[in-house]
């Protein structure tokens, strides 16, 4: 069973409806536009709503909530987004029949909705991603990556298009060519994603004491550790808030200390323990199998590594819990404090000097 998770409600769902009062869906009939400033100002409302429905989607990965509620809300918002598409379709003609804007806008709004709807946005499924065999696991980490840089080449798309509209028609539009505050939240809940993932595999083994199936998560882990830290070394400096690269630095490096307190214990318990139930066998059917001082030595070796094992395991899982309370809180603060911003004040044109 998987860590109770220390889930903070961010009211997001108030703040995304909020928007959606404020700023309703615009063109709601075709019109002509005297200058392009009048559209890009008309045009700039659906970008908020935009804003909006990836907060929303960027909770349901921060709470790591119950399937039924995150499912819920991303049918919710899969439906807002093709809704806007329909408007947009039908009454967007775009600035002089130009459409760039609103096909590029149609075109990530079609993504994010094929993203929400597939497993690829699924950050719950710990428990049925770890009954699968490594070599899966593996695959579905390298898809669930993919998939994550074909949505975000979108956004990279869709600024590039406000670029060069702005550019053509003389307009100062606000673009933004560095990382997408999403994409950058979304790579750093793969770190923890997949760590959580593996740690379940190998929390399964150890109930079981599966020594093959341990060792090969043990070297697994190491592996997406280092990978995770190389990741950390490229997200530093991106944002001026390092609060969650920090939290997944220390989620990384304490997964490599598991791997050098926990394990090696646990091997060696359950190695002598499958020696010892052995010995206790041939006791059974021969007490004269070897002298009792030597047996009792043996029970006292074993009671040792025992007791030693639950004790590190339980102080392992203490401390395991604790970090991952504490990392979810740095990723929903990280959210809040990064992808709010004032509804009253938006404007999608840039200030001029």
């Amino acid at each position: 069973m998987k860590l109770n998770l220390f889930l903070v409600d961010l009211n997001f769902q108030k703040l995304a409806l909020a928007f959606l009062l404020i700023f309703p869906i615009t063109f709601c009939s075709s019109q002509n536009y005297r200058n392009a400033v009048a559209y890009v100002n008309d045009f700039g409302r659906n970008e908020t709503f935009i804003n909006a429905s990836m907060m929303e989607y960027s909770k349901t990965i921060a709470l790591i909530s119950p399937e039924n509620r995150v499912n819920k809300s991303s049918t919710e918002l899969v439906d807002k987004l093709l809704k806007l598409n329909e408007v947009l379709e039908t009454h967007d003609k775009g600035f002089k029949n130009d459409t760039r804007l609103r096909d590029a806008m149609i075109e990530l709004n079609t993504a994010v909705s094929v993203f929400m709807t597939s497993k690829t946005s699924d950050f719950n499924d710990y428990k049925s991603q770890s009954l699968l065999s490594i070599e899966d696991i593996t695959e579905n980490f390298r898809l669930k990556e993919l998939d994550i840089e074909k949505l975000y080449q979108k956004f990279r798309n869709y600024e590039k298009v406000k670029k060069e509209f702005g550019e053509q028609y003389n307009i100062p539009i606000k673009f933004y060519s560095g990382l997408n505050i999403y994409e950058y939240n979304t790579y750093q809940n793969l770190i923890f994603y997949k760590i959580n993932v593996l740690d379940e595999k190998l929390m399964f083994a150890i109930n079981n004491r599966d020594l093959p199936n341990i060792d090969i998560c043990k070297n697994k882990i190491v592996e997406i550790c280092h990978e995770s830290l190389q990741k950390t070394k490229l997200y530093r400096d991106q944002f001026i808030d390092e609060t969650l690269n920090s939290a997944n630095i220390l989620f990384s490096n304490f997964f490599l200390y598991q791997d050098l307190t926990l394990l090696p214990i646990t091997i060696n318990f359950f190695q002598f323990s499958e020696q010892f139930q052995l010995l206790k066998c041939k006791m059974v059917i021969d007490s004269s199998f070897i002298p009792m001082d030597d047996y009792n030595k043996q029970v006292r070796t074993y009671n040792s590594l025992k007791n030693n094992f639950y004790d590190t395991l339980y102080d392992v899982n203490a401390k395991k819990n604790t970090l991952i309370n504490n990392w979810v809180i740095t990723n929903s603060s990280f959210l809040k404090n990064n992808c709010s911003f004032d509804i009253n004040d938006y404007k999608f044109l840039a200030e001029e000097n």
